[in-house]
């Protein structure tokens, strides 16, 4: 567990739990309205959270026991790996990363990024991978402040996706 204080109130950064599930989708259905966001009636599903929290790789960042954001850090192989211009190994994903309704504009995005990126070097990983649609502003600009760049594009499921990433030795003095 990782805990960080913003704005005077402690948040927690945890491994999220099959009883999330439902918080975790409304989440997820709260997201698909905010600008930029790529996804849509047909992803994510309850399948791919089950999925997600089955293999113990869904966080979620909470405060007085609400999930404020959620985010998936995976360590898995995809077929993207080998066709992408990826620069850094020995990498994990980070997945399907959202911040409830209610707590957008707070800098919970910012606190939640920090959390998956020491939770992430904690693991082992030397490196983070990112896609992330192109017309996705507010993703790109929060990537981009905590030094994610772009190694590569891709075209899939009609979307164009940046392929981002960077090392994982973490200083958030600079953030």
């Amino acid at each position: 567990m990782i805990t960080i204080n913003n704005n005077n109130e402690d948040y927690q950064f945890v491994v999220a739990c099959k009883s999330d599930t439902i918080e975790i989708m409304e989440i997820f259905e709260g997201a698909k309205s905010v600008e930029g966001c790529s996804w849509n009636e047909n992803y994510p599903t309850v399948d791919v959270v089950t999925e997600d929290l089955n293999n113990n790789v869904a966080y979620k960042m909470t405060i007085h026991n609400k999930i404020a954001a959620v985010i998936t850090i995976d360590g898995g192989n995809y077929e993207i790996e080998s066709s992408r211009a990826w620069q850094l190994s020995k990498h994990c994903y980070f997945w399907r990363m959202a911040v409830s309704s209610d707590s957008l504009k707070n800098g919970i995005g910012t606190i939640t990024l920090k959390a998956a990126l020491k939770t992430a070097e904690n693991l082992g990983y030397k490196s983070a991978r990112i896609l992330v649609a192109d017309y996705n502003t507010p993703a790109l600009a929060l990537y981009t402040k905590f030094g994610f760049v772009k190694c590569d594009e891709m075209n899939e499921w009609g979307i164009n996706f940046y392929c981002m990433e960077r090392g994982l030795t973490y200083n958030d003095e600079n953030l």
